[in-house]
């Protein structure tokens, strides 16, 4: 009499089947894993944008401070043109992705009144000059420096 089982058959096919469904779960979980990957490349491209644009609001900041919004008339007073300061935009930026410089800014905030001050009270490069603007540039250089070695920690 001849053997008609069908265990082999069916073993082949559940054989087949969890190979198949093996196959399907590698190539599920590459995916994942290459999806990941390019989720945390573009999330670090972010934050290079974002500490790229902190850097160019610090030096924004700088030029709005000895720009020519401020002029003086005919009486001897200043008039300013209505222009935001960017100084705004380095807080923010820091708040959100670089909370590690918050103490540095907050400095340079503090430095930057007294010359804010010099500047609407005295004509450009009149005396009192350096004293007015020294504790800007030094809390400016200080900020600028620390932003120059965490580049090159992180981005190199």
């Amino acid at each position: 009499m001849a053997d008609t089982s069908l265990w082999p058959v069916v073993v082949g096919g559940l054989l087949t089947g969890l190979f198949a469904l093996g196959g399907i779960g590698v190539g599920l979980v590459g995916t994942a894993r290459r999806e990941a990957a390019l989720e945390r490349r573009e999330a670090r491209k972010r934050w290079a944008d974002k500490f790229e644009e902190l850097v160019a609001a610090v030096y924004e900041y700088d030029h709005w401070l000895d720009s020519s919004d401020r002029e003086r008339d005919a009486s001897g007073f200043v008039q300013t043109r209505n222009t935001v300061s960017p100084f705004a935009k380095v807080q923010s930026i820091s708040s959100v992705y670089f909370p590690q410089f918050s103490e540095l800014i907050g400095m340079l905030d503090f430095a930057t009144h007294e010359y804010i001050v010099w500047i609407y009270a005295s004509p450009k490069l009149g005396p009192g000059y350096v004293e007015a603007s020294a504790p800007y540039m030094r809390a400016r250089e200080e900020l600028l420096d620390a932003l120059k070695n965490f580049a090159h920690a992180e981005f190199q």
